[in-house]
């Protein structure tokens, strides 16, 4: 079941977002690419510009 997002209109905050990135890289190590995308994707989802940098800088270091 997806949440809501309630504070969408707020900048999620540097430690959060680099957690979620270290979560993505060390998931698609063990497993795919794919899923450390699904991972920041789903994290991420409020903040489109935020998650496509991360996106990005994942892809560079896969």
């Amino acid at each position: 079941m997806k949440q809501k997002i309630t504070n969408a209109n707020k900048e999620p905050t540097e430690f959060f977002i680099n957690h979620l990135y270290d979560t993505a890289l060390y998931a698609s190590q063990l497993t795919t690419l794919e899923t450390g995308i699904h991972i920041i994707e789903t994290g991420l989802a409020g903040w489109p510009e935020i998650r496509d940098r991360e996106i990005e800088k994942l892809k560079k270091e896969m």
